[in-house]
């Protein structure tokens, strides 16, 4: 029997702005939609993307005898009871001292109509009276809701469109949708807020930044089998009226963006280029416009891969697309190549010049030049598990007053490991010279070294498993004025488990820094230890957990202490 979603907005809200958003789910589910009969995602291709937008384990699908489907859908409640006891007062040390509580919940619930239409809510939240964990006692983490069908699909609440790289490749608290137009070319749209939580949205107190409205819609259509293009239009808008005059440190601002690509690919040759015109509108200052382009392509052979490509972005470019970076222009040339069953070669050629810290001033290197590569050995079958990586990089520029700026770096690590033992030893050293800024000249080394051994009853399926781990590592950083930074790292854990029983884990680490100032040196010391039992039937599990945090013991002013005790019990359902 078909499933029915009814939707109802409240009588009364003082949260017009969450209404506004929520309440075109309600429209959309009921939309006639026509188009061809192609089906945009199987069960299975639905249940994996469920999976990767919340934390919550996939849902099974159970097949019925009438045909239909049912979903064994899960969730879970956790509720921590912790105690707190903190050092070192708020300067250096936010949390709290005192007794506290955490409750989290999960929740997922869909249904599968025979026609194969899919209706789904997933939902997780925490309330908690620890203000050091978050700002707000009830916090909505994640929401989404949603509609499937061999035709459309719809989702609301935390929604990412991957339109394009000079688009929009971004995540939104809002709507989102796709439909067939004809047989095979298909029109994607989003629209709402960005914004850092859903209470963001719903409660001008808890903003800290303007929320922005932003839309963004894509056209792709196939033009011959190996080649298809797409269209992009988006914009965004920051909302003056939703911060307090208080928080309001930054001006608005606006702008529009409308991209076109083309993708192609017949056989080991791959390219795609795009082209995109922005407009951006800073409030109180003059509008901008601004063009960006790129183009990659690839050749990939049965023991090598090249990748080439293109980049330039204008110096004012907007959209919302966090890879189109404005001011960035970049020419690259990378690949792989085994040449023998024991040698990888990795190597990577890019030419980059900054134009943003052209025009504003920068002592970052406005040109830059760099190559690196890369060597993994094997060992073949008479030492299994045993490899060797080198390393080589250098990176030569030119600052924005026509100074040098070089950074050399080269790098080797001794690695193996088996079902018993494993372990690593490296080794890097970096050079950095600027002459724009002398005062960061110098050098740095680091080692670093790691030992584990795992001990089982039967290797191919263990009852029990118990794992060891020893880790250290020294860095010493030598400037040219002299001054020099010494620190060292030492690491234990402890990992068990056995089947039936739970598991155990501890750890203890130490460190000591001598810093450039010539102040005291300091100590960082950490511990932790946690014990969990598993309910019968996999319906949760107990834990107890001890914490300890001891950091930048040696100065008065700065050294603070965090020790946490607690219990957790989870409730799967």
């Amino acid at each position: 029997m078909p499933y029915t979603l009814i939707c109802k907005p409240p009588a009364r809200s003082n949260h017009k702005r969450l209404l506004w958003l929520l309440f075109p789910v309600t429209c959309l589910f009921s939309l006639p939609i026509s188009a061809g009969e192609i089906q945009l995602a199987s069960n299975a291709q639905v249940l994996a993307l469920f999976g990767q937008v919340t934390s919550t384990q996939t849902p099974e699908l159970i097949a019925r005898e009438d045909g239909g489907t049912r979903i064994e859908w899960r969730g879970s409640i956790t509720n921590d009871f912790y105690n707190v006891r903190a050092k070192g007062g708020s300067l250096v040390n936010p949390t709290s001292d005192g007794d506290f509580h955490r409750l989290q919940l999960a929740g997922d619930l869909r249904g599968i109509t025979p026609d194969n239409r899919t209706t789904y809510l997933q939902v997780t939240g925490t309330h908690t009276d620890d203000m050091a964990l978050q700002s707000n006692q009830n916090m909505v983490n994640s929401f989404q809701t949603g509609h499937f069908s061999d035709t459309y699909q719809v989702a609301f609440g935390d929604v990412n469109a991957d339109f394009s790289t000079l688009g929009t490749r971004t995540g939104i608290r809002g709507l989102f949708g796709a439909t067939r137009v004809g047989e095979l070319s298909v029109l994607s749209f989003m629209a709402g807020t960005i914004a850092p939580t859903w209470n963001a949205v719903a409660d001008k107190d808890q903003r800290s930044e303007y929320l922005r409205n932003a839309f963004s819609a894509k056209f792709e259509t196939p033009l011959s089998s190996t080649t298809s293009a797409y269209f992009t239009a988006q914009g965004f808008a920051d909302d003056p009226s939703t911060l307090s005059s208080a928080n309001k440190n930054l001006a608005p601002v606006s702008g529009r963006t409308a991209t076109a690509g083309l993708n192609y690919r017949e056989g080991r040759l791959a390219l795609g280029a795009e082209v995109g015109i922005s407009h951006w509108s800073p409030d109180g200052q003059d509008d901008e416009t601004t063009h960006a382009f790129i183009a990659d392509g690839s050749w990939t052979e049965e023991n090598y891969t090249i990748n080439w490509g293109h980049h330039d972005f204008g110096t004012y470019y907007t959209s919302l697309s966090a890879e189109a970076q404005p001011g960035i222009m970049e020419t690259y040339l990378a690949g792989n190549w085994r040449t023998s069953s024991w040698l990888l070669l990795q190597g990577d050629l890019r030419h980059s010049r900054n134009k943003a810290a052209d025009s504003f001033g920068s002592v970052t290197a406005v040109t830059t030049n760099s190559a690196t590569l890369i060597e993994n050995i094997s060992f073949g079958e008479g030492w299994p598990g045993l490899g060797l990586a080198l390393s080589q990089s250098i990176s030569d520029g030119k600052n924005e007053d026509g100074s040098d700026n070089r950074q050399l770096g080269y790098g080797t690590s001794l690695s193996y490991g088996d079902q018993q033992w494993n372990g690593s030893l490296g080794f890097n050293r970096s050079r950095l010279r600027n002459d724009g800024s002398p005062a960061y000249d110098g050098s740095t080394d680091t080692w670093s070294v790691q030992l584990g051994r795992s001990f089982m009853d039967n290797p191919a399926n263990p009852t029990w498993l118990l794992s060891l781990g020893l880790s250290a590592s020294l860095q010493d950083q030598e400037l040219d004025s002299g001054d020099s930074t010494r620190t060292e790292q030492l690491g234990f854990t402890l990992a068990a488990s056995r089947s039936g029983w739970g598991t155990l884990s501890a750890g203890y680490n130490i460190g000591w820094i001598e810093p450039t100032t010539g102040g005291p040196d300091l100590k960082n010391r950490g511990y932790y230890l946690e014990a969990a039992h598993p309910f019968k039937g996999d319906k949760g599990s107990v834990k107890l957990y001890l914490q300890n945090a001891d950091n930048a013991s040696g100065d008065k002013t700065l050294e603070n202490e965090t020790q946490t005790a607690g219990i957790q019990l989870e409730l799967v359902f």
